[in-house]
């Protein structure tokens, strides 16, 4: 749109999307309609800066030709503005040109005009966009949304806004089409000073956004499509004499009740402070205005540096100074300075350079924290097992209204070391430390509620707390919170209430498996100091100490047994930081062992048979080249164990080896000929295993008897079963 003529017009035009289609089609149509109003002139006798803010948003729910069916969506558009003129005189095209208002621009500089327009700069551009749909129909319900995404446009800025000022009329030019402008001998050079610069003031923005809802779902037969829309606004005015600002809105018929608002303020070239617009409420944790901001393994800093950036066209000026900062003037009249900033509230910032031109404007600044809980505090998981209840409050400081009706979104995720086998292989032959961070509550509040947690594991470490929220006013939503860092430990049961867990989950053989969690871990789940062998958790604050902390889970054994039973290797986070899971997968430990001690009579009789029949060969081949008859012989029966030897059999299997042996081996007699039974044919005790097939046919094999090689341990079963509570 453009504003031609000496009375110029303010015309806005919105289009409004049809809702997609959900369950059938929707019965509702969005129509477009344009609102004009004449506002007046004025003339200004130098160049201008512009600043402030456009907004635009629609929201509608109508129901589906489904029962139970219906859809919604809302847009919400908030940009804060800033720009400074710009000559239309050019030597080659600019990336503005594709707007025909500039393109007429630099027309009317190539017939003498002294045209020249505002490109703006978008500084912050908070968009929200949300698509929801309901279907029950036949039995079947589901609930479907998807959050949409701004996709800035490429060129000629940001969002694609100029405001142009022209001060005389370009003759036949206006009619050429929006292009790629033929431009002469033109110089920069040769453009006139700023100061003799004439504008009416007539402006005209363009504005073009692009939203996109990618998401599909397909519930109870019906499929969200994905979504592109793009939504043109424009509007030209012109100001009235002596005013430095325009605002209005306006409301348009249609689906949604879309509705278009603006606030810009105009200001003769001098000292201003351009960033942050004049009145604006924003967070300390904006970090397009403050500095440091916490990084995700940081705490709130102490103190941050607002930036302040302002142009300055006054006569000799070089420098610039708020406070204590200061910074100089570029030669394009630019300039930036960091001012600190401790406490949220009311803020004034009063610029002033070395030739006595000052601005002042007024900021509100805002804090969102969360307390309690505090700082480092220690949130146990309690002995039942169950996360702990988290108590958290979020409150917006210097927010100068209520926040009785602010949603506050929360999450909490954990960090720290564990411990598995390595490559997270079962059966490899090492252990090592993971690192973790995982979230493992999200949830909402509405003001002073305090969120407990809506916990999906149970799952300690260091916890960094946030929270979020929409507030009214403030720039760049959602506000992000300053981090809050707790310590959620593990509590240890007692012994009494570890027997009475097993004793429900196996009564026929918790007296057995309490034996066992007495000799693994002393009933002890979570160590009471920090483990010496964890490494230090790099993802948080540094200066948490202790790093690691204590009441992590109990790392025992190599390679990776962990907590009362010791499992190795434990499932993480559930086997280690909940020991109800812990115990349960001892006891199935236990329960496999018990259930495969029986079987070691037919592994052994196998190891019988196999050896006979091997030894048989070599006796054979040796006896057929003395022509003698062939031995026969049969190998002999290996007994079952009785129920003591079962119950200590199973034991020992639970560590990993086996308690007893079959002792009696064959042999080859020294003079080939004969068999030879060495062993007392009995069972042994006296744990350990069987030499490995490799090393006793390198031994020999057949001509020496297999070697048993006891446990490192040979003493677990007997400590086992004295252990009690």
């Amino acid at each position: 749109m453009r504003a031609l003529g000496l009375v110029a017009l303010l015309c806005v035009t919105v289009v409004t999307p049809t809702p997609a289609a959900i369950a059938g089609p929707v019965a509702a149509v969005a129509t477009t309609t344009t609102t004009t109003t004449t506002i007046g002139s004025v003339t200004r006798a130098a160049p201008v800066t512009l600043s402030g803010s456009i907004s635009y948003g629609f929201a509608y729910s109508v129901a589906g030709n489904c029962p139970g069916c219906r859809t919604s969506e809302s847009l919400s558009v908030i940009m804060a503005v800033a720009g400074g003129a710009i000559s239309g005189r050019a030597t080659s095209p600019g990336p503005d040109w594709d707007n025909p208002d500039v393109y007429h621009c630099v027309l009317a500089s190539r017939t003498g005009s002294k045209c020249f327009w505002v490109p703006l700069t978008v500084e912050t551009a908070s968009v929200r966009y949300h698509f929801a749909t309901q279907v029950a129909q036949n039995g079947c319900r589901t609930d479907a949304s998807a959050t949409g995404s701004y996709k800035a446009a490429s060129t000629p800025s940001p969002l694609g806004l100029d405001i142009v000022f022209n001060p005389g009329p370009t003759g036949g030019a206006v009619s050429t089409p929006p292009g790629l402008v033929p431009v002469g001998a033109f110089s920069l050079s040769s453009l006139p000073p700023a100061e003799s610069y004439r504008a009416t003031g007539d402006v005209a923005i363009q504005l073009a956004m692009t939203y996109t809802n990618r998401a599909r779902a397909i519930a109870c037969g019906i499929k969200l499509p994905t979504n592109l829309w793009d939504i043109p606004i424009g509007f030209a005015g012109r100001y009235r004499a002596g005013e430095t600002t325009t605002s209005g809105a306006t409301n348009y018929q249609g689906l949604g009740a879309p509705r278009l608002s603006w606030h810009l303020q105009v200001k003769e070239t001098g000292l201003e402070i351009t960033s942050p617009i004049a009145g604006a409420t924003i967070a300390l944790t904006d970090g397009h205005y403050f500095s440091p901001q916490p990084g995700p393994d940081q705490s709130a800093p102490t103190s941050r540096q607002l930036t302040v950036k302002g142009v300055d066209t006054s006569l000799g000026a070089t420098v610039v100074h708020i406070g204590s900062a200061s910074a100089r003037v570029t030669p394009d009249g630019a300039w930036a300075l960091r001012v600190p900033v401790i406490a949220p509230g009311p803020k004034t910032l009063t610029a002033d350079d070395n030739v006595g031109a000052t601005a002042d404007e007024h900021l509100r600044l805002i804090d969102l924290v969360i307390d309690p809980p505090a700082e480092g505090a220690v949130l146990p998981i309690t002995a039942a097992p169950a996360m702990p209840d988290l108590g958290a409050v979020a409150t917006v400081q210097g927010f100068p209204g209520s926040s009785s009706a602010i949603t506050f979104n929360w999450s909490l995720t954990t960090r720290g070391e564990y411990r598995d086998r390595c490559g997270h292989n079962p059966n490899a032959l090492c252990g090592q430390w993971y690192p973790y961070d995982d979230e493992v509550a999200s949830g909402a509040t509405t003001g002073s509620t305090p969120w407990e947690g809506d916990f999906s594991a149970i799952e300690g470490g260091f916890g960094r707390l946030s929270a979020s929220a929409d507030i009214p006013g403030v720039l760049d939503e959602p506000v992000q919170s300053e981090p809050r860092w707790v310590d959620i430990t593990g509590t240890n049961p007692s012994a009494a209430e570890v027997e009475a867990y097993v004793s429900a989950q196996d009564p026929a053989n918790a007296s057995v498996e309490d034996e066992i969690f007495c000799h693994e871990s002393g009933f002890t789940q979570f160590r009471p100091s920090p483990e010496p062998r964890e490494p230090a958790t790099t993802t948080v604050p540094h200066d948490i100490a202790p790093n690691p902390g204590p009441l992590r889970p109990l790392y025992g054994a190599m390679f990776a047994g962990i907590g009362i039973a010791q499992k190795d290797p434990a499932s993480f986070p559930t086997e280690q930081w909940d020991w109800h899971a812990n115990v349960n997968a001892g006891i199935a430990v236990y329960q496999e062992d018990l259930a495969a001690a029986p079987e070691w009579r037919q592994t052994e009789q196998g190891r019988l048979s196999g050896q006979l029949t091997a030894v048989l060969e070599v006796v054979n081949r040796a006896r057929a080249h003395r022509k003698l008859k062939a031995a026969k012989m049969a190998p002999a029966k290996v007994p079952p164990l009785t129920p003591a030897q079962l119950k200590r059999e199973a034991i020992r299997l639970y560590n990993g080896e086996n308690e007893y042996h079959f002792n009696l081996q064959y042999v080859v007699s020294a003079n080939h000929l004969m068999v030879k039974t060495v062993g007392t044919g009995k069972w042994a005790e006296g744990a350990g295993e069987w030499q490995g097939m490799a090393a006793w046919q390198a031994a020999g094999g057949p001509l020496v008897a297999r070697k048993w090689i006891p446990a490192q341990d040979p003493g677990y079963v007997t400590l086992v079963t004295a252990c009690h509570s």
